[in-house]
């Protein structure tokens, strides 16, 4: 094992206490399978609510909105194929903003936020409803 920043060795004293959490890790999932689903889903939620960028970005180049303007043969060409003129203010023209990192990336990351937080408070629900049967 490797340390990421330093490049060193891990001293053995650590990779035995990484292999101890892991071993642990998986045998909490084993016995209470909902209770790690649910941890699961809650992390990821929280990451989302706390780094929004991690899913709005991937998910805006996907459909097509990239800083370029709409790339040729996405979904975002054919929605607005569709569209004809965008009226300013709309979806698409919000969407279109994002993509280009302007104005509209702060719609985008707050409904991601609202998705995030979605996500943690059932995750955690889920945990919690499963530990207690």
């Amino acid at each position: 094992m490797f340390r990421s920043v330093l490049l060193l060795p891990v001293p053995k004293q650590r990779r035995l206490q990484w292999n101890k959490c892991q071993r642990r890790l998986m045998r909490f999932a084993g016995k209470n399978p909902g209770v790690a689903v649910g941890a699961c889903i809650g992390t990821a939620g929280l990451i989302v609510l706390v780094a929004p960028t991690v899913v709005s970005a991937p998910v805006l180049l996907a459909t097509g909105f990239s800083s370029s303007g709409v790339g040729a043969g996405t979904i975002a060409a054919g929605a607005q194929g569709s569209i004809g003129n965008v009226a300013a203010g709309s979806v698409f023209a919000t969407l279109q903003s994002a993509g280009a990192g302007g104005a509209g990336l702060a719609a985008v990351n707050g409904v991601a936020q609202v998705g995030g937080c979605a996500m943690a408070a059932a995750g955690s629900g889920l945990a919690f409803l499963k530990s207690k049967l």
